[in-house]
């Protein structure tokens, strides 16, 4: 866990100096970390080990965001919920622990209400530019195939 500590206090740190690509970095091997620890973690402190990776999913979106990359941002809220819910389904875990991921989910679901509020046009921008590419690419790799 320390060094999951070291790892987000010098993202933030970069994220603060506007170093938005060396937070991402920091974040991802944050994230690793976190999660690479997570199971050993859970059993001895569930709330350390929920919040340990969500705030690395967090601090993520919240960098792509500064960044302008809202369709990336908005994949790691997705990527927070997907890993809660990987939890919460496991057998082995009680009752106090599935009331810790119900709240964090509750949490992170208000987060990424405020930043899909906060970025409604300009996700759907930036949606709609990355269909308009992708059927560009797909229109030229039938062309070449056709030819």
């Amino acid at each position: 866990m320390q060094h999951w500590e070291r790892l987000t206090r010098k993202a933030n740190i970069a994220f603060t100096n506007q170093a938005y690509l060396e937070s991402v970095d920091l974040n991802l091997s944050a994230l690793a970390t976190a999660q690479k620890e997570f199971d050993l973690q859970f059993g001895v402190d569930a709330e350390s080990a929920v919040a340990a990776n969500i705030v690395s999913y967090l601090n993520l979106a919240e960098s792509y965001a500064a960044m302008g990359d809202l369709l990336t941002a908005n994949s790691h809220y997705e990527s927070a919920i997907n890993f809660l819910s990987s939890i919460v389904i496991r057998p082995s875990i009680n009752q106090e622990q599935t009331d810790l991921i119900h709240r964090t989910v509750n949490h992170v679901r208000f987060e990424w209400d405020l930043f899909s509020q906060s970025n409604r046009s300009e996700l759907s921008m930036q949606l709609s530019k990355k269909s308009i590419e992708k059927k560009v690419s797909i229109s030229r790799v039938s062309a070449q195939v056709i030819h």
